[in-house]
């Protein structure tokens, strides 16, 4: 009997343990876990909205203060937004960590000290609210802010049209000047200035270090200042004080990055993409040009443990597009295999890491597999 007992005793142990290491090491443990958690002990709050003929946004230029509002009518939307939020049972989620820090560049005020912000980086759906005079961060259907972020982007993009050009030249600190003409780059550039607000300068002048001096050749000339959120921008010889120049910075410090040696590298009027099931070739210069514009301006960098490693089955299994001499490695969708690092191969067979001013695998395999 006592055996038995013993025996007993043993298999709830071990069934205990093996129960422990499930919940505590595995991705279903994780998500018990949460669930529990959530469920039972998770802060909630209750924030109660009154029906509205229209709700306030504001938008805020880059990282400043500096901004604009318009109204949203659409009682479609409106009713959107307030019922995603209004009358619920909202996890507190203000403890969760550094991940949710939400600076609030889009701000909804539904009234009555009742204020949602969120960030251009919504597809988890995390907001802060502002309940009069209780602020927390919760999660909501991330579908309702594209909304709203629709309707920002049209009013955007409205204004962005003004900065329209084939060539921008920018001049760095140190009076070096390059002149951007490839279509892509250009693309990039006015699709960056979206971001870029404007108001009524004010008559003392800004005194801090040159970083970028950038002309549209349009009429529109910008200056962009070191640590400083504020620029100056100059439109038919009216000025402007700039803000959200800071979205301009990853190209400009990309394309003095040896830009023009790479515009050499990779001028070709021939792109083979190749993978173990297919290969094709691409000849058409707008296609070639969306291919090679990201590698003329990107970062190329040499790391130790890159040219040491063996790469056998990346350049076995991965897509490899070759310009000229030289090879990138693309993460083959179809064939599930997806790269860690990413290579370039030169000519030599030596290689380094790129980081590209735009993400090309989707378009790669867009190309290879249509």
């Amino acid at each position: 009997m006592k055996k038995k007992i013993g025996i007993i005793v043993i298999g709830i142990a071990v069934i205990t343990i093996i129960v422990v290491c499930i919940i505590l090491f595995t991705d279903f443990g994780q998500k018990v876990r949460s669930d529990v958690y959530e469920k039972y002990g998770m802060e909630k709050e209750i924030v109660n909205i009154e029906k509205q003929k229209d709700i306030k946004v504001t938008y805020h230029y880059g990282s400043s203060n500096v901004g604009f509002e318009t109204k949203i009518t659409d009682e479609n939307i409106i009713n959107k937004v307030i019922n995603s939020i209004s009358n619920r049972e909202l996890n507190n989620e203000t403890k969760a960590g550094i991940m949710l820090y939400i600076t609030g560049k889009y701000e909804v005020d539904f009234g009555n000290n009742i204020v949602m912000k969120f960030d251009g980086y919504y597809d988890d759906g995390y907001v802060k609210i502002s309940n009069k005079e209780k602020e927390f961060i919760t999660q909501i259907n991330p579908q309702v802010l594209k909304e709203i972020v629709e309707i920002i982007d049209t009013k955007l993009t409205e204004n962005a049209k003004m900065f329209h050009t084939k060539k921008i030249t920018v001049m760095d600190a140190k009076n070096k000047s390059i002149d951007i003409t490839r279509k892509t780059a250009v693309e990039y550039i006015l699709h960056e200035c979206k971001d870029i607000g404007t108001k009524k300068a004010d008559t003392k002048e800004i005194q801090n270090k040159l970083r970028y001096k950038i002309n549209f050749n349009n009429g529109i000339e910008i200056i962009q200042y070191e640590e400083t959120e504020q620029g100056s921008l100059m439109k038919d010889g009216v000025q402007y004080e700039a803000y959200g120049l800071e979205a301009l910075d990853r190209i400009f410090e990309l394309a003095f990055y040896d830009s023009d040696q790479k515009d050499k590298i990779f001028s070709t009027n021939k792109i083979i993409i190749e993978s173990p099931s297919k290969t094709i070739q691409i000849t058409d210069k707008d296609i070639i040009e969306k291919i090679t514009t990201p590698i003329v301006y990107s970062d190329l960098q040499e790391r130790d443990y890159i040219s040491n490693r063996d790469i056998t089955e990346e350049y076995k299994y991965a897509i490899k597009v070759k310009i000229n001499e030289y090879e990138l490695l693309v993460s083959d969708k179809n064939g599930t295999y997806t790269m860690g690092d990413r290579y370039i191969i030169y000519p030599d067979k030596t290689r380094k890491m790129y980081f590209l001013l735009n993400d090309i695998e989707n378009y790669i395999n867009e190309l290879l597999y249509k």
